[in-house]
């Protein structure tokens, strides 16, 4: 039977070269969408399944962990009903430490940008008057524009 299912492996298309048990539903997500903007969902899929205590690893197609189906001798994908129990049990959680801590530095980067912006247009504002002074001192016109005019305020 094994030889059964390399021939189907040696047959898959666009880099497939497993065959594996999988169950409606579930989602395979190809490695270029997973790895894009810095595995970004990579991560954020590993964060979920460890969060549930479920290994990543072990739904990771090809990797050690991956779980056989003793009948067959090929990789399977299901949770298993005593996680799927577990899973739906469990009570909604709030962010993690991590994405705390993520949201807390970002924050903190939109504050320190906020006022460094804030400094920037005193010191236009200020600017703005002061060659307003000495165009008025001077007797010629000058038209003063607030700093929202030019920041696109």
């Amino acid at each position: 039977m094994d030889d059964m299912y390399e021939d189907m492996a040696d047959k898959g298309r666009k880099g497939d070269t497993y065959v594996g048990h999988l169950t409606g539903g579930e989602m395979v997500v190809p490695v270029a969408v997973l790895d894009a903007e810095d595995g970004f969902l990579r991560k954020a899929i590993n964060g979920a399944m460890k969060d549930m205590e479920v290994n990543p690893d072990q739904f990771t197609v090809g990797h050690e962990d991956n779980s056989v189906n003793p009948e067959t001798g090929q990789i399977e994908f299901g949770l298993g009903s005593w996680i799927k129990r577990k899973v739906f049990r469990q009570k909604v959680k709030g962010p993690s430490a991590a994405e705390r801590k993520a949201v807390a530095e970002a924050k903190a980067r939109i504050e320190k940008q906020q006022k460094e912006l804030d400094a920037r247009k005193v010191t236009l504002d200020q600017q703005k008057q002061a060659a307003f002074r000495a165009r008025r001192g001077r007797g010629g016109s000058y038209s003063l524009l607030s700093s929202q005019d030019t920041l696109g305020g």
